[in-house]
């Protein structure tokens, strides 16, 4: 998903948004922000935090990325994704920015 939105592959992202979601708003403001010549990319991870409750009450890991503009600009945006793990599989459950 980072390496998606680092090479602007809005349909990369779209397959992974489920209807509902909040990456869906994410990836059309994204997509807008590319196209108006504002495009951001996926920095360093911030934390993680593996006892997050997701809606429906389980435990899931959310990460946090720094986002900086495309000439490494620092932005005071971040990307959060949640990922719920089980048997050995990652499946995320949503992504989003945080701060705008």
């Amino acid at each position: 998903m980072t390496n998606a939105i680092n090479r602007e592959d809005w349909d990369a992202l779209r397959a992974l948004a489920k209807p509902g979601m909040m990456a869906n708003e994410f990836i059309r403001t994204l997509e807008n922000y590319a196209h108006t010549g504002h495009a951001v990319r996926v920095g360093k991870l911030l934390r993680s935090d593996k006892n997050y409750k997701y809606l429906d009450g389980k435990l899931c890991t959310m990460y946090s990325f720094a986002l900086e503009s495309k000439d490494g600009e620092p932005s005071p945006h971040q990307l959060q994704v949640l990922v719920r793990e089980v048997g050995g599989e990652s499946t995320i459950l949503d992504f989003w920015n945080f701060g705008w």
